[in-house]
Formats: C-alpha cells, structure tokens, sequence
C-alpha cells in the first residue's frame, strides 16, 4: 500500500460536507463533454491510490448532477500514453457549440528532470522503466545515458499541457484537473536524477483553457488527500465549485452562475480554510485563459454549507439559460 510518506493525511473540518450524493442544479448541458481518467495500474503490488475509484465516481457525479453533462467517459484501463492523449483528442472534437470540454486526471506523477514539468505516467510505464534498466539515480539528464533515459520514459508519459492541448485541439472551452502523487516503483520514476521534492513547473496559461492542480503535499508539489471525506482535495473542490458554492464570492452578489475568476479565487480561499490547522497547507495552482463569459455552474445552485470559507450566503436563485 501506498505509505503517508506519499501521500499526505490532512485532517478536515467537520463541517465540509459528503458531496457524493444530491447536488442536482437543474442545468443541462447537452453540448459539453466529460473525460474522466483514473490511472492506478502499473504493475506494482505496492502501488495504491486509496482514493481513486472515490475520486473518480465524484467527478461523474458532479459532471452528470451539477453540470448536465449527458457524454461523460470514465477510463481506468489499459491507460497508455497514446491512449490517454486520443482520449482527450476525442473528447475536445465531441463537444458541440458552445460547450465545454471537461477533463479529470488523476494518478502516479514525475518531473520532466529537464523542464521540470508534471508528468502523468502511464499504466504500461512499470515494465518500460524496468527494461530499460535505469535503477541508476544518479544519471544526469545531460549525458548520453540520461538523454536515453529520458528519451525512453517519455514514451510512457503524458504532459499536463500535451494532455491539456490535446482536448482543446477542437476548439472548445477546456476545463482541467490534475491530480497526482510521486510514483512509487523506484527512484527513476522520481525525475531522472531530478529530486522528488522538486516543484512541478505547471504549464503556461493557453487560450481557453483552465488548468487546477494541487501543490500541497510538503514541499514535494504534489496532491493531498483529504482523509476525513475521503477525497484528494483539489477534487472535493472541484465538486463544490460545480454545485455553485463560489456565487458571489467576489462580490457579495448572488447571480445564479459561478464564473472563472470567483472558482479561482474561492478555491484558493477555501483551500485555506480546507486545511488550516494542518502543517501541510493545499496549495491550488491555476493556470487560466478561459472565457470569463462562460459561466462553470448554472442554476439552482447549492447554497454555501456555513462555517466552510468566511463567506455567508442565502439560497441562491435559479438562473438557467
């Protein structure tokens, strides 16, 4: 089993709701798409993310109850690279109009030792690393045997941003989230001589397009789980988000929808909240270039469980479209 060493327990206040049940909002959103990818195999007896299948049913939950969403695609098997990025292809050229890409990945990550950018591996990863013998640590990205290295992980990858653009190549609004924690299978796995308490370099903001991840995790850059609801915490946020809690975050001003920037700012604030009496603090990173006319819940929203962030609200109005 996957140890605390790597993934980190963080106590939750009792006043954060179970959200895997209910949050209907009335809205329908017949044009957006949802992917949802949860990568656990890879070939490791020891290898477990405790949360995932919980993580996963939420984000189907959430998409289907909150958003509307009527094309929603779980994966959970044979989850290659080349998999992973068709996938996400498939879905950006799915959505129609004016509708949204959905997109939730979660499972083992590394460090490009080069760029330093957020790898997702992928579930074949395990007898690749193993073949190509790189049990060496200490190989440095700069020479031969580290370029070969690389050059032979990166077939089992897949990027934040490659995974990103790929779901955005049809030309919708694409909404992202990340969850990952440093792989277990062996030193390699953790940057290619690179360090594992090394911060991922999260990609640059891209046109339409809306990248959470989470950066918590000690100083390692990597996702928490939130033991007390059973969920990683960027993706118990996320679920929140859907349900409408952010309305008038910014503005005291309750309007039916929740937009970009009050998700933004109010995850990063209830994040905060999430954890503030642990040592391990989330640390919810946004990369944005979505539409701030393009709303990311509708509806009958779900009014703000008290005592959640320091923002009180009254039941929200039903704004539909």
């Amino acid at each position: 089993m996957l140890c605390a060493a790597l993934l980190t327990a963080v106590s939750l206040a009792a006043d954060w709701p179970n959200l895997n049940e209910g949050g209907k909002t009335g809205y329908r959103a017949p044009e957006d798409v949802g992917l949802v990818i949860t990568v656990e195999d890879h070939g490791e007896d020891d290898a477990h993310l405790p949360t995932i299948e919980a993580d996963g049913a939420l984000v189907v939950h959430t998409l289907q109850k909150a958003r509307g969403v009527k094309k929603v695609r779980w994966l959970r098997e044979d989850l290659t690279r080349d998999a992973m990025l068709k996938a996400a292809t498939k879905a950006g050229k799915q959505a129609k109009g004016k509708g949204v890409v959905w997109v939730y990945v979660q499972g083992f990550g590394t460090l490009d030792p080069v760029s330093g950018d957020r790898w997702i591996i992928a579930s074949d990863a395990e007898d690749a690393f193993t073949e190509l013998g790189l049990a060496n640590c200490a190989a440095d990205p700069a020479d031969p045997l580290g370029q070969a290295a690389r050059a032979g992980v990166r077939e089992h990858v897949v990027s934040v941003a490659e995974l990103r653009d790929a779901a955005a190549a049809g030309g919708h609004p694409v909404v992202m989230v990340v969850e990952t924690v440093p792989a277990p299978m062996d030193c390699t796995l953790h940057g290619l001589g690179g360090s594992a308490k090394q911060i991922p370099r999260e990609p640059l903001p891209a046109p339409n397009t809306l990248v959470w991840t989470d950066r918590g995790g000690r100083a390692q850059g990597w996702s928490i789980v939130q033991w007390s609801v059973g969920h990683m915490g960027m993706t118990y946020l996320f679920a929140a988000v859907l349900r409408g809690w952010p309305d008038g975050f910014l503005d005291d001003k309750l309007s039916g929808r929740v937009t970009p920037a009050e998700a933004t700012a109010w995850v990063d604030a209830a994040a905060r909240a999430f954890t503030s009496a642990d040592w391990s603090p989330m640390m919810p990173q946004a990369q944005s270039g979505f539409p701030e006319d393009v709303p990311l819940a509708v509806g009958s929203l779900e009014p703000l469980p008290a005592g959640v962030v320091p923002v009180k609200r009254k039941a929200a109005p039903t704004v539909l479209p």
